[in-house]
C-alpha cells in the first residue's frame, strides 16, 4: 500500500490521502468502482433530424427517389433506342439520297444529249426547207 499525493504541485499545496492499492487504477483515478457503467454525462435523447444538420429520408421520399431514377433508367434506354433510329434512318435517307442525285445527275446528262440531238435535226430541218424554198424559187 501506498499514500497517494494529490493537490496542486506547482502551487506548492500538496495533500496527502490514505493508503490504497497501487494496482486498481481505475478505481484510483475515478474514484468510481467497475460495476458502474454510465459514469459519462447522460446525451440528450434526440430526434435523427436535430442530431444532423442533413436531413436523412424518410422511406416514402426513397422510393420517390427510386421511381425516379427508374423513369430516368427508361428515359435514358427510349432516348438511346431513339438515337439509334434515327441516325440509321439518316443513313438510309443519305444513301436514297445519293442514289437519286446519281439517277438525276444521269437523267440531266440524257436531256442534254436530247436537246442537242434535236438542234442538230432542226439545224438540217431548217437547211434543207431553205435548200427547198431556193430550188422552188429557181
Amino acid at each position: 500500500m501506498h499514500p497517494e499525493v494529490g493537490g496542486d504541485p506547482i502551487e506548492g499545496h500538496p495533500w496527502f490521502t490514505i493508503a490504497s492499492h497501487p494496482h486498481d487504477i481505475v478505481t484510483e483515478l475515478t474514484r468510481v468502482g467497475l460495476g458502474h457503467s454510465d459514469i459519462l454525462p447522460a446525451r440528450p435523447k434526440a430526434k435523427p433530424n436535430q442530431v444532423s444538420p442533413i436531413h436523412a429520408a424518410v422511406p416514402s421520399e426513397l422510393s420517390q427517389i427510386e421511381a425516379m431514377l427508374r423513369e430516368l433508367d427508361v428515359l435514358t434506354a427510349v432516348t438511346a433506342r431513339d438515337t439509334d433510329s434515327l441516325v440509321r434512318q439518316l443513313h438510309i435517307d443519305a444513301v436514297a439520297n445519293e442514289f437519286e442525285a446519281r439517277e438525276l445527275a444521269d437523267r440531266t446528262r440524257e436531256v442534254a444529249e436530247l436537246r442537242d440531238n434535236l438542234e442538230s435535226r432542226l439545224d438540217y430541218l431548217r437547211t434543207e426547207i431553205i435548200s427547198a424554198n431556193y430550188r422552188l424559187a429557181t
